[in-house]
């Protein structure tokens, strides 16, 4: 089995679903939060040449420390540098408005994430249950070339901590809102830039309540055996009224609405809420071969779009 995660950190002594690096206590500064995850390592780029010994256009990036080779991109691509993604955080840190929850680096350095959360009140989903999401700001990068710079806002449900791949599936508001985050890194004036940064937390705030209350819909009704089977072969791609289709994940999704993480609590148990996060946790916790193999998918690959895919269509339904 290949070794995806090579380092991370989880600040606040919380252990990750996936059981993966190091747990700390508190949350760290930028440079201790850099060496604890791994990421202190600088991103250049080769040439390239044929056998015959011809360059070509494109360029390989490698890793300084190791000169290990990390993908092959095109003439102009520049690295963003694993510094630069934490120096992002550094207005929102020193601000008090953020602290550092993770950060690590996937696929010997080929992927890199950072995640801060927002000192923002937790939303309540379901009261009676203590269900609640907080608030978080994901940026994620690829040195590879595979995947692009994504940075938005993304809510984990605290029970099972399983939806950071959240931040890859934004919404319209929320697309304009990682735009001017990154925008806020570059600003020279440091009182402009943290106005600027409020109002980057308002609109966090605002699109989060928006959020909860998608998740409070959900709640609010009760899925039944026959509409659960159609949406798992819907969210799954399958038609939704062949009796043999996802015939083999059904069972598993089916247990985990019925016993997943905080899915049988009062005001969660049986409702199109339980069913959704019963595929999250399925998406998280046992597609796939390996826990980093999930952790990927998640972040970067199929799962992002099966994510956002349940909570659409499970909204369709719950409210047809």
């Amino acid at each position: 089995m290949s070794h995806e995660v090579e380092q991370m950190f989880s600040a606040g002594n919380i252990v990750p679903w996936h059981k993966l690096g190091n747990v700390i206590e508190g949350a760290p500064s930028i440079k201790r939060g850099i060496m604890l995850s791994g990421l202190d390592f600088m991103v250049g780029t080769k040439p390239l040449f044929t056998a015959d010994g011809v360059e070509v256009t494109s360029r390989a990036t490698y890793r300084e420390d190791t000169g290990a080779i990390l993908g092959v991109v095109g003439s102009r691509y520049v690295p963003l540098q694993n510094t630069e993604a934490f120096e992002f955080y550094e207005p929102l840190i020193d601000s008090g408005l953020v602290t550092l929850e993770t950060a690590g680096s996937l696929k010997e350095g080929r992927r890199v994430w950072v995640l801060g959360k927002i000192n923002r009140e937790s939303l309540v989903i379901v009261p009676q249950a203590d269900d609640v999401i907080n608030q978080y700001i994901l940026l994620s990068n690829s040195h590879d070339g595979v995947t692009a710079i994504r940075c938005g806002f993304t809510p984990i449900r605290v029970v099972c901590w399983n939806t950071l791949s959240w931040a890859h599936s934004l919404a319209e508001n929320q697309e304009k809102a990682s735009g001017k985050l990154l925008r806020v890194v570059h600003s020279k004036n440091a009182t402009q830039a943290l106005s600027e940064i409020r109002d980057v937390m308002d609109l966090a705030s605002s699109t989060f309540s928006a959020s909860a209350e998608q998740y409070k819909t959900l709640a609010a009704h009760d899925v039944s055996e026959a509409d659960l089977k159609r949406y798992v072969r819907i969210v799954w791609g399958h038609n939704p009224d062949d009796e043999k289709a996802c015939k083999t994940i059904l069972p598993k999704i089916e247990e985990l609405v019925e016993c997943g993480a905080g899915n049988d609590r009062d005001g969660v148990r049986g409702t199109w809420w339980a069913a959704y996060n019963g595929v999250t946790e399925y998406l998280s916790h046992k597609r796939g071969s390996s826990d980093e193999s999930r952790l990927d998918s998640l972040w970067f690959g199929s799962g992002v779009t099966m994510n956002r895919k349940a909570l659409e269509v499970g909204l369709e339904m719950a409210t047809a």
